[in-house]
């Protein structure tokens, strides 16, 4: 599965997240960042799976603004990483949200696309 996730404001490419689907409790997510706001001090961006169907947004962890990184899903969210219609990135007080739903409207968002 890939998901190019668009900045928000400018529609352009800003992110690719990536992993194999199947049913592993162990999933792996591949993240490259493309182009990116400086982080401000005391904030984290947090990765989010919109599940689609006016579900809310779940949080899949927090990510850094390094261009390569990988991020281990909860072993309870693997198995709904494949059905999700997209994923979304917000920028979060350190250390995530804290009321467990997005604090801020997404920066960067697309969806999931099979390969």
């Amino acid at each position: 599965m890939v998901v190019v996730m668009d900045d928000m404001q400018t529609r352009s490419p800003a992110m690719t997240v990536s992993w194999e689907p199947g049913g592993s409790d162990s999933r792996m997510l591949r993240l490259r960042v493309i182009g990116h706001a400086v982080m401000a001090p005391d904030t984290a961006w947090e990765l989010w799976m919109l599940p689609g169907e006016d579900r809310p947004p779940v949080s899949l962890g927090l990510s850094t603004t390094h261009e390569l990184q990988t991020l281990r899903v909860p072993e309870q969210l693997a198995p709904y990483l494949d059905d999700a219609w997209g994923l979304g990135m917000t920028v979060e007080p350190a250390g995530g949200s804290p009321s467990g739903a997005p604090t801020d409207q997404m920066l960067y968002m697309g969806q999931c696309v099979k390969t």
